[in-house]
């Protein structure tokens, strides 16, 4: 796909979906490997641009696209599809030629999750419906409606946020060839994400208690309880890990008003169950320190580069290198952009 750089032109763009995607994309300066993990948003100042922003060079190109993915951007796990959660439909696209694959009329609530084998996809919407990529039939379906969905990495368990005042989790279990459906009820808070972790044994849950009170909560499938439980202020974050890792992020927006240890991502070992280290992000600029709220976060899937958008205004980029425990980029938008959607699908 022949992509065209224009970040002076669209120097402040509203951005509203980001996914980390695995996809080779051909540039004037020749190829970007699959390794550079492009990451990708659309903007709504500039309607109809999908914007894809490399880790590994900094740069940010953009293609023209007639359709707008107000709940979501998801790269199929191996990268040859993208799944745009537009307004009334799930629009495919075909990586490559960016040509049609499907266009399936169900309205989308959030980002469609992809299972890291490539061979499911989740769509949410007033009720659950998983199908199949190479058809696209409707393969389950639950009529909890939801807004937020997640595979394990052995692709046999999904995990989704109800979309409505209920305080559950629900997990669908794809070990035989009939689904398996569990609720979690979830005390304490009502919970903005799940992401399934150590394949599906355990849950990492983001919860909103209150305004400006947020809780991560660590729950045990197997011992039916929650063996892990931290308050954060004023929270309003988000939760991810990585196909693979051994490591989850967590973060707490802050307030922009106070740069020290405020806002800040936090590193979780999962075997270990407790934060092993706490980043406060702020950059350095004019001599003064600027704060980051950090808000919706992503890991590419060789645990190197963590991407994370700014909750409140300045509206920023981060890109922060785990490896060598560094931040390595800042992209700071005109004050009228609003970054307030981040999605991906990981495979290592």
């Amino acid at each position: 796909m022949n992509v065209k750089s224009r970040l002076g032109k669209y120097s402040a763009i509203l951005f509203v979906a980001v996914v980390v995607g695995i996809v080779s994309f051909r540039s004037g300066t020749g190829t970007i490997l699959p390794t550079d993990y492009p990451v990708y948003f659309w903007a709504a100042a500039a309607a109809g641009d999908l914007f894809i922003y490399h880790p590994a060079t900094r740069q940010i190109e953009s293609v023209a696209i007639p359709w707008n993915p107000v709940h979501g951007i998801t790269a199929s796990a191996d990268g040859r599809r993208i799944y745009l959660a537009a307004e009334r439909s799930v629009i495919v696209l075909n990586t490559t030629t960016l040509s049609v694959v499907a266009d399936l009329p169900y309205p989308p609530t959030g980002p469609v999750a992809v299972s890291p084998d490539n061979r499911l996809v989740a769509i949410m919407t007033d009720s659950l419906l998983v199908l199949r990529t190479d058809t696209y039939a409707v393969l389950f379906h639950h009529p909890t409606a939801v807004r937020q969905g997640a595979f394990s990495d052995d692709s046999r368990t999904l995990c989704c946020t109800a979309g409505d005042s209920a305080d559950v989790v629900l997990v669908v279990g794809f070990d035989s060839d009939t689904p398996t459906v569990e609720q979690i009820p979830i005390e304490g808070g009502h919970p903005s994400k799940a992401i399934p972790v150590m394949n599906g044994r355990r849950i990492l849950v983001y919860l909103t208690e209150q305004p400006m009170l947020s809780r991560l909560a660590v729950i045990d499938r197997l011992a039916g309880d929650e063996i892990y439980s931290e308050h954060i202020f004023p929270g309003e974050g988000d939760i991810i890990s990585a196909a693979g890792w051994d490591r989850a992020i967590y973060t707490n927006s802050g307030s922009p008003r106070r740069i020290e240890g405020s806002s800040s991502f936090k590193i979780f070992a999962i075997n270990d169950n407790q934060p092993i280290e706490e980043v406060n992000t702020r950059r350095h600029g004019s001599g003064s320190p600027h704060g980051f709220p950090v808000g919706p976060v992503q890991v590419t899937p060789d645990h190197r580069w963590l991407i994370a958008l700014s909750a409140t205004e300045p509206p920023q980029l981060l890109l922060y290198d785990l490896e060598n425990e560094q931040f390595a980029d800042w992209q700071l938008f005109g004050d009228d952009a609003q970054l307030r959607h981040l999605s991906v699908q990981l495979q290592p």
